[in-house]
């Protein structure tokens, strides 16, 4: 005899259902009998506590000890008891989930924000493997990524975001991994696996998760540590020679002491990229590996104390660029060649008639197919520790969070032509050490308050040497940029009425950052800065930043199933230095100012029918001042980059996320959002630009749809059918909007899935593919040296996996 009991979270608004299932329980074709699980002690209440947002858990009452089965995972697997299964039959309707987008326990139907939860199950159903691909679960998201097959994204929310891929410039949108934060856009490129759930919170929201949130954020939580054992392992093929595995193990170890050690790899031996150079080979080989250990003590009734230590190894040719020369052809080396006329008129040469400025020239219309003597390489790790404490006394709560990140990328960024006109090494290394110290109330009461201190300091170091035979001479970059700062906030939630919350909540920010580091012209190509070489650019500078964000809200529930709610909110973007490759004048690496954003919100979040129907909408106004942005400067007759602040801009929009249930087993999902984002009048380059200009990266329209259906096929065998679409419209990746620099809405991403489960066993067998229809889209678009380099999306991968629970 045993019992197991599931928790499902679809998403925000969504619904989440429990089951609990006896042996003794099983009826008719042998489907479970299902009950709701009431854990507010009201049968008329279906709410269900779902820590950090809501996660599958398969529980088996059974006092084997984890630390002897560390070592026999496949044996454990093999032996688990037949009768371990995980029923998953669907509801039809469903309980409200549980989210922490208020860094606390909350029913979404409480929280006044536009927040998207994904389950642990639902990010495995559409294979999101990194945080680049989150853009196809949600509405107004957007991912740019500068490497191909994947890596370094910058995330726009709402249109709010930074045009600019170097991990020296703040991102706007917050991503916090466990809960510590993650600084730049190489920090927060890991591997999603053994991931509990995911949350998308929209909106500034620098009262509570500090500055740089001016867009929104993201927490990304791991599954914790079980008190039963179970565990899971996957192994699965697919084209490209690809193999990937992942398994978890979790269990007690001791009185009060569990642990849950984690792994993932990703293989791809063969490349997408054809490459047509002489001798050379395929590109777009992938190896990495990551790993994650836990241990949880309930030390006290009072005291629970929770260590994560992770590490990831990546050893990889992700992929390479499409090149699209500018020049006449004809070019060689140390030649000047005119500008061909469609790169004049500021488009891209997609007929192949232009070449790179040593002559170069497309032979192919294959996006995926290029000529490269020198593939694009990139060799990582990161190492992540994490210690949670939390100490509950009577009314309140005590919650430490400390952490420390490593991580170092050195990669070989190529010009993807046949003959090497500017080829980038670098080295790019982040450490951060942060404290977050908060108390907040407990339990339900007239006023509940939450407060808190938040330290850190971080360290990016970027040296690169380029190769550049266009600019006649090699060139040695270095950067360091030390950033600390020191942060408190409070928030207050005042139940007026039983249908009526008003909210008030501030933060004050107070940074330093400092760089140092320039560009050498390597005379003596030697790779070291020494007797004559030339310094063309120069910073030892710093900045210091004090700012206060706020909140005030109003929530207005007149039932349990209906909110309606409003925000007027500030928030917070620091200023900062930029870190190009190769700078040109000293005037590049002037510090930029910090932006900020008011934003207004109103919303409406609604169940019908017993949670058949769950919808959740909201219309949007922001406000900026400072926007920052990268644009180019004229300094003399020398054209640079570099980020600057401009003085008027503003975006509205609407969010729109339907789920649907209407049959058991079945749901439905739609997601839309359209936005409307204009800049005042400004200069780049020597140009003026009136107003009325678009923001970078920031689609007017967004939109997804999602259905599965899951059905039992014989007593012991089910059946799953998922597929998703997604699409957008053009975007510019750059403020000025210039055609070279948009992309357009030509392409509708779909994945599926087929699934058949064994409950009674345990077994999934998954047969699955991305980019179904094979569509080709771009990714990220930018200048540079003689060529346009596009990043194109990945081709379809499809491939056949099986998963093992016990």
């Amino acid at each position: 005899m045993y019992e197991q009991q599931q928790h499902r979270v679809i998403g925000a608004g969504a619904s989440a259902w429990c089951a609990r299932q006896t042996s003794g329980e099983r009826s008719g074709r042998g489907r479970a009998q299902h009950r709701w699980h009431n854990h507010a002690g009201s049968s008329g209440d279906h709410i269900m506590t779902i820590f950090n947002t809501g996660h599958i858990r398969n529980r088996f009452r059974t006092g084997a000890s984890l630390l002897p089965m560390l070592l026999l995972l496949p044996a454990a697997a093999h032996a688990a008891d037949a009768s371990a299964n995980a029923d998953e039959a669907s509801d039809a309707g469903a309980g409200e989930i549980v989210v922490t987008a208020q860094r606390r326990e909350q029913s979404t139907m409480d929280v006044g924000i536009n927040v998207t939860a994904i389950s642990e199950e639902r990010l495995k159903v559409e294979r999101v493997e990194r945080i680049g691909e989150l853009k196809q679960l949600t509405s107004n998201v957007e991912v740019r990524e500068i490497r191909p097959g994947g890596g370094q994204p910058v995330i726009t929310i709402r249109g709010v975001g930074m045009n600019d891929f170097t991990v020296a410039s703040n991102p706007s949108t917050s991503v916090y991994f466990d809960g510590v934060y993650s600084p730049n856009i190489g920090t927060i490129s890991q591997q999603f696996f053994d991931v509990q759930s995911v949350e998308i919170l929209k909106g500034p929201q620098s009262t509570l998760y500090g500055r740089n949130a001016t867009a929104g954020a993201v927490t990304v939580s791991s599954a914790q540590p079980t008190d039963t054992l179970s565990g899971y392992l996957t192994g699965g093929l697919g084209n490209y020679r690809a193999f990937e595995g992942e398994g978890a193990i979790s269990g007690p170890i001791g009185k009060g002491l569990t642990a849950r050690i984690s792994v993932r790899t990703r293989q791809m031996y063969d490349g997408w990229i054809n490459n047509l150079y002489p001798g050379g080979h395929d590109i777009g080989q992938i190896h990495q590996v990551a790993v994650r250990a836990q241990l949880k003590w309930e030390a006290t009734d009072s005291l629970t104390l929770r260590g994560i230590f992770g590490y990831q190894h990546e050893d990889d040719e992700p992929g390479a660029f499409t090149a699209f020369g500018r020049h006449v052809p004809g070019g060689a080396p140390g030649a000047t060649t005119p500008f061909c006329p469609v790169s004049l008129a500021n488009q891209i040469d997609f007929g192949n008639t232009c070449a790179s400025l040593f002559g170069a020239l497309r032979t192919s219309t294959d996006v995926h197919t290029i000529s490269e003597n020198d593939p694009w390489t990139v060799k990582g790790k990161a190492y992540t520790g994490t210690l949670i404490a939390t100490w509950r006394g009577d009314g309140f709560a005590v919650t430490s969070t400390t952490g420390y990140l490593h991580w170092q990328e050195n990669y070989i960024k190529s010009d993807a032509l046949p003959i090497t006109e500017q080829t980038a090494i670098l080295d790019q290394r982040t450490w951060q050490w942060s404290q977050d110290l908060q108390i907040a109330s407990t339990g339900t009461r007239p006023l509940e308050w939450m407060g808190g201190v938040y330290l850190s300091t971080a360290n990016t170091n970027n040296p690169t040497y380029t190769i550049a035979p266009i600019q006649n001479g090699n060139f040695i970059g270095t950067n360091s940029a030390d950033t600390r700062t020191a942060q408190a906030y409070a928030q207050l939630d005042w139940n007026v009425t039983p249908t009526l919350q008003l909210t008030a909540g501030a933060r004050y920010i107070h940074e330093f950052n400092s760089k140092i580091g320039g560009t050498w012209k390597d005379v003596n190509k030697n790779g070291v800065v020494d007797v004559g070489d030339v310094n063309q650019a120069f910073m030892d500078g710093s900045i210091k930043q004090d700012a206060v964000s706020w909140k005030v809200g109003v929530n207005y529930k007149p039932s349990r199933d209906t909110l309606i709610y409003g925000s007027i909110t500030h928030g917070f973007k620091s200023g900062g230095f930029i870190a190009p490759a190769v700078a040109t004048n000293s005037s590049q690496l002037l510090p930029y100012k910090g932006e900020h954003l008011y934003a207004f919100e109103i919303g409406w979040k609604q169940n019908l029918w017993d949670n058949l129907v769950s919808l959740t909408t909201s219309l949007f106004y922001y406000k900026y001042n400072d926007m920052q942005t990268n644009q180019q400067q004229l300094v003399g007759n020398l054209l640079v980059n570099r980020f600057a602040n401009l003085s008027d801009a503003h975006i509205k929009g609407v969010d729109f996320e339907l789920a649907v249930r209407p049959v058991r087993g079945m749901e439905l999902r739609f997601d839309g959002g359209l936005i409307d984002s204009w800049v005042g009048a400004f200069t780049s380059g020597g140009v003026n630009f009136p107003a009325g200009n678009r923001f970078a990266n920031a689609p007017t329209f967004t939109g997804s749809a999602s259905a599965r259906y899951r059905w039992a096929v014989t007593d012991d065998l089910d059946m799953s059918l998922s597929g998703s679409v997604h699409r957008q419209s053009s975007v510019f990746t750059n403020t000025e909007n210039t055609p070279i620099y948009r992309i357009d809405s030509d392409a509708t991403l779909v994945n599926a899935q087929l699934q058949l489960i064994m409950p009674e066993t345990g077994w999934t067998a998954s047969l699955w593919a991305k980019n179904l229809t094979n569509d080709e889209y771009t990714n990220s678009t930018f200048q540079n040296g003689s060529a346009v380099n596009t990043v194109y999306n990945m081709p379809r991968t499809y491939g056949l996996s099986f998963t093992k629970k016990f």
